[in-house]
């Protein structure tokens, strides 16, 4: 079929894909597992006709409409699909147009008529508080206090979708939980809670907010701690172990690197204690840190017989376990470091080790 975008009609509705995504025999199509809540993902990966992943699930398809060559061209056919559930050309679509033009003149109305509404709408099936305990600022509390647990069903205005709820449910041992499924829609129920109470609509209104808020913090740190648990392990390591490494540098010749090229590639806990102490050598400058490491670990006698990537005849130092451990030390401190950030400055005092070791030998 080549790279193309197709239009798909799945079981639940149509979609724009690649058509790299179909199976073997167009029965099926694979669907992105993403976790993110809006499209933004999964609009670059269709456009960008990312390859199918292991964990993708694959749907069956309904129906092909069509394909075409051109991302924007795909996009503008499936909204007349899902208007007239047909991308067909000339004649049949006025035809269509015409059969549908009050069924469109209808929705835009309704559209427009919800927009102005919006402003005044209500929120909806909050328990109905007694009249005596809106008396004083204290009763108005009470039945917060008394309730173990607190449900406010947000309903949400349903346009080409089915109604959406947004459940907030308060426990007074827990943290609140929040499930907001559509933000993009807005509230359009009516509340059981007299519309002329305007101190319970702003306290309302006020709970709400506050809930909303609690939850986007909760999210935050969530985020944060899986960020720490997955350094925990490395650092955890780390310190069950004090092993002293500053007795193997400098390399002074070929046996001394040989031994610590096994010694990296054997002991992961040397490994990674050894990348703990040069990170120690590091300072704020990437180019400086890099000079400093390599005369720590290496002599100018063993670096003058080494380069990069081999020139002139000269042993490779980019392929050495050692190379990959400075290069790791650096980016403890420097973690956006590119590999050509680092690789310059060691070419370049790798390059000038035999005038080094010459002005020594003097």
């Amino acid at each position: 079929m080549g790279e193309k975008y197709a239009i798909v009609e799945f079981e639940d509705g149509l979609q724009v894909i690649p058509s790299k995504w179909f199976n073997a025999d167009l029965s099926g199509a694979y669907w992105p597992t993403f976790t993110t809540l809006n499209n933004k993902r999964y609009d670059k990966a269709v456009k960008l006709m990312e390859d199918p992943k292991c964990t993708w699930v694959q749907h069956p398809i309904v129906k092909i409409y069509g394909t075409y060559n051109n991302y924007e061209l795909a996009r503008r056919k499936l909204k007349d699909a899902e208007l007239l559930s047909d991308i067909n050309s000339g004649s049949e679509v006025q035809e269509n147009l015409k059969k549908s033009r009050k069924i469109r003149a209808a929705k835009t109305f309704n559209d427009s008529s919800n927009d102005e509404l919006s402003d005044d709408l209500v929120l909806t099936d909050i328990p109905q508080f007694p009249t005596k305990r809106f008396k004083t600022a204290e009763n108005r509390l009470t039945p917060f206090k008394n309730n173990k647990n607190l449900q406010i069903d947000l309903y949400l205005n349903e346009q080409n979708l089915d109604t959406c709820v947004a459940s907030f449910v308060v426990n007074e041992q827990n943290t609140p939980n929040v499930l907001i499924q559509n933000s993009k829609s807005l509230l359009s129920q009516p509340s059981n809670v007299s519309v002329n109470n305007k101190e319970t609509d702003n306290f309302q209104r006020f709970v709400i907010k506050k809930l909303v808020a609690i939850e986007l913090k909760i999210n935050a740190i969530e985020r944060h701690q899986k960020l720490i648990l997955e350094k925990l392990p490395f650092n955890n390591n780390e310190d069950k172990e004090n092993i002293d490494v500053s007795h193997d540098f400098p390399l002074k010749n070929e046996n001394d690197l040989q031994d610590m090229e096994n010694k990296l590639q054997d002991n992961e806990v040397y490994r990674k204690q050894l990348i703990k102490q040069l990170s120690r050598v590091t300072c704020r400058d990437i180019k400086t840190s890099c000079i400093h490491l390599m005369r720590k670990v290496f002599s100018n006698y063993l670096a003058a017989n080494y380069s990069w990537y081999g020139a002139k005849k000269k042993e490779k130092f980019s392929q050495l376990q050692i190379c990959k451990v400075i290069m790791c030390a650096i980016r403890r401190l420097h973690d956006n470091a590119t590999d050509e950030d680092i690789s310059s400055p060691i070419k370049i005092w790798l390059a000038h080790a035999k005038e080094r070791l010459e002005k020594e030998r003097k």
